[in-house]
């Protein structure tokens, strides 16, 4: 019941309530008690929107420039594909995603084998590579056969995996020999 009493005065003298305003003295008072004026700051939100902006600039400048490195290279990888199928790539014929994924690794092996090759001979790693491609002949011809295609694709990329692995490996041991020598 005192809610309603209430709600009615304030509804009866609203204009009261909304017209008052403290007199010009009061406010002389106010202003009096404010400090001298600050010098001019820049808003921390105005900071932030200028850092966000900086921000999105640089990150459309990677990404167009890394789009753009990627295109040349996603061109170089088919030209490279096209010219690895006629020496051989076995996946690349069964689905754009194992050629992609053949392509990656056949490339990834060439360039540590460019690599290794300006690097003393090393008998073990040579006999194991030998290994591998023998490992990988075998897997190819079981795979004219059609014997279950699925474990032997697998078998085909960890043979692939195992390759990179292993040179990768060789690389970084002659890599901590070249750095310790420093």
């Amino acid at each position: 019941m005192e809610k309603d009493n209430w709600k009615s005065f304030l509804d009866e003298n609203r204009d009261a309530f909304e017209h008052d305003r403290p007199s010009e003295r009061v406010w002389g008072n106010i202003r009096a008690q404010l400090p001298e004026a600050a010098p001019a700051m820049v808003k921390l939100s105005t900071v932030l929107k200028v850092a966000a902006v900086a921000v999105l600039v640089v990150s459309i400048s990677f990404w167009v420039l890394l789009d753009r490195k990627s295109e040349s290279v996603a061109k170089q990888v088919v030209h490279d594909s096209e010219n690895l199928s006629s020496s051989g790539l076995v996946l690349a014929q069964l689905s754009p995603e194992y050629r992609e994924m053949e392509v990656f690794y056949v490339s990834r092996i060439q360039s540590a084998m460019s690599e290794v090759k300006d690097l003393p001979e090393d008998e073990e790693l040579l006999r194991s590579l030998r290994e591998l491609d023998t490992e990988f002949g075998n897997l190819r011809e079981e795979m004219k056969e059609n014997v279950n295609e699925a474990e032997i694709i697998e078998a085909m990329i960890m043979t692939y995996k195992m390759k990179l692995d292993l040179l990768e490996r060789y690389l970084d041991s002659w890599k901590e020999i070249e750095d310790d020598k420093n």
